[in-house]
């Protein structure tokens, strides 16, 4: 069975809500479920957790993403079962199965053309034991979307990505600003524990599903940008917009914003082929 969930709260409702849609219609899959942060963690959960999820930054440090694809992949899914996390702000063009024929690992994740270092704090390296420059000078993995059969080696996972998320030394943003690197950005919160838990396990990275796994990433002006090889797994399957609200107007700007990044693209092998 092939499980989809996401999740948002009000401000997102509307992409969620295309999001749903397109899981159903185009995703194939089986099961479609989205969550509400702000109404449908446990309660038990909540309190003892109060100090992360009550910061405004991502409703809690994004510590409901682990939280909701672990009660997913624990209540709603069998042995072998694909369950598929995916924010709210993006939506499924393609069948998911395009995907789950190049998993050669009970976890999927993609990669980010960042430097690990340059988005994780030192502090969250050196708790997870992890201060070694194999880790810190890789590429880091995205939390936007990953998928998981289910399996002992996908709940262990899983479970350990939701127990460092709940520790708040691994996911608060606040460090020590002298112990950071000269091209330290800002900590990623979910996404770096994830990212180091990724190397952890040795979850080998697959091409990116979204239209940037074709046009590429923006570079960020003071951070370490290297270009991603991957080899050309499948078409592009995910459409990423991170726009709150989804409406017309947004699709119309989505389909203007792709123009141009393939506008950009072209003009970019043309002078690479020049060259």
């Amino acid at each position: 069975m092939y499980v989809f969930i996401t999740a948002s709260n009000s401000l997102y409702r509307r992409s969620m809500d295309y999001n749903v849609l397109m899981a159903k219609k185009r995703g194939g899959f089986d099961k479609v479920l989205a969550y509400d942060f702000e109404t449908m963690i446990d309660t038990e959960f909540r309190k003892r957790n109060d100090t992360i999820l009550s910061i405004k930054q991502g409703a809690g440090l994004w510590l409901w993403k682990p939280y909701f694809i672990h009660k997913a992949l624990i209540e709603e899914c069998a042995e072998g079962d694909i369950l598929f996390y995916l924010d709210a702000a993006a939506f499924f063009i393609s069948d998911v199965r395009m995907i789950e024929k190049v998993m050669d690992d009970d976890i999927y994740a993609t990669c980010l053309p960042y430097i690990e270092a340059d988005w994780t704090k030192s502090e969250t390296f050196d708790i997870m034991d992890m201060d070694k420059e194999v880790y810190k000078n890789s590429f880091q993995y995205q939390a936007s979307f990953m998928a998981f059969r289910k399996s002992m080696r996908s709940i262990m996972f899983v479970e350990e990505w939701l127990n460092n998320c709940c520790n708040p030394d691994l996911i608060n943003p606040a460090q020590n600003i002298g112990k950071q690197i000269e091209t330290f950005q800002n900590h990623r919160m979910d996404q770096s524990c994830f990212s180091l838990l990724c190397k952890k396990y040795n979850v080998s990275p697959h091409k990116d599903p979204t239209q940037f796994g074709i046009w590429g990433y923006p570079e960020v002006r003071g951070a370490r940008y290297v270009g991603i090889k991957m080899k050309n797994e499948y078409p592009i399957v995910i459409v990423l917009h991170r726009l709150k609200d989804f409406g017309l107007r947004n699709k119309l700007r989505l389909v203007k914003r792709t123009m141009c990044l393939i506008s950009k693209n072209i003009i970019k092998n043309i002078r690479r082929k020049r060259c």
